[in-house]
Parts: C-alpha cells; sequence; structure tokens
C-alpha cells in the first residue's frame, strides 16, 4: 500500500507538492512543510484531511 502526501494551495488551486511513500509518519510531514518553507513564505492556515 502506497501513502500520499499532497500540499495545495486552496487559493490558486496549485499543488506545491506530492510525496508517495510506504509510509508517511510525523517526521516526513514536518520535513515537507519545512522544505516548503524555504521556497515561499508561510502560510497563515492549514487545513489538513486524514481521509476515510
Amino acid at each position: 500500500m502506497l501513502k500520499v502526501l499532497n500540499v495545495v494551495n486552496e487559493f490558486s488551486r496549485l499543488c506545491l507538492v506530492i510525496r508517495v511513500g510506504r509510509r508517511c509518519g510525523a517526521v516526513d510531514v514536518i520535513g515537507t512543510i519545512l522544505e516548503l518553507l524555504k521556497l515561499s513564505p508561510p502560510a497563515t492556515h492549514l487545513r489538513m484531511d486524514n481521509g476515510p
């Protein structure tokens, strides 16, 4: 089974990153967010959905 982490800018509908792997733990999510912070200004709101 594969896990997918999608980070999307809801205003512009731009997909900022897609990470695919066998596991996606909290450390992986935090690392991805830290990488995005290097490229763009910090977001004012974060929304997370763990799915069904």
